[in-house]
């Protein structure tokens, strides 16, 4: 699965939106259905998936000339799901990205999406998001114990 985003990856970095945008929410579908069968608390794989989803969403979220349109997007597919997909694994599995490079993306991703309608007339979600970017932001001064 690790290739697969590696590919969705790059197609959301290099290529116009108008290449891939009638084929997005497909892939959204897809990801979403796979995110329903790993079950929580779940193995590895469950983990390493959910970690893959949170940074191809912040960088999706990061590419998109306004943030609105992840929520716009997700919500089309499974109506609702947005504010399932940002607390469980944007922000749940988020956090425990160790890349430094990837929890940039996954940083710059949730910090734009607080400026999302969604988000900010939702106090829970705005609460939620601003913990994320704050324990983002302090992790770096850990130090090493952070990485084990």
């Amino acid at each position: 699965t690790t290739v697969a985003f590696y590919l969705l990856n790059a197609m959301v970095r290099y290529l116009p939106p108008e290449y891939y945008e009638q084929y997005y929410p497909s892939c959204l579908n897809a990801i979403l259905e796979k995110l329903d069968h790993l079950k929580r608390p779940a193995a590895v794989e469950s983990s390493e998936f959910e970690k893959e989803v949170a940074v191809h969403l912040s960088l999706f979220v990061y590419m998109q000339p306004h943030p609105q349109v992840l929520p716009t997007v997700l919500n089309a597919v499974r109506p609702g799901s947005f504010s399932t997909i940002l607390e469980r694994t944007m922000v749940g599995s988020g956090s425990k990205v160790l890349l430094l490079q990837r929890r940039k993306v996954c940083l710059v991703g949730v910090a734009r999406l607080m400026t999302c309608q969604e988000v900010c007339n939702s106090p829970e979600a705005l609460r939620l998001c601003a913990d994320f970017v704050g324990s983002m932001l302090t992790w770096r001064n850990a130090g090493l114990p952070s990485w084990l």
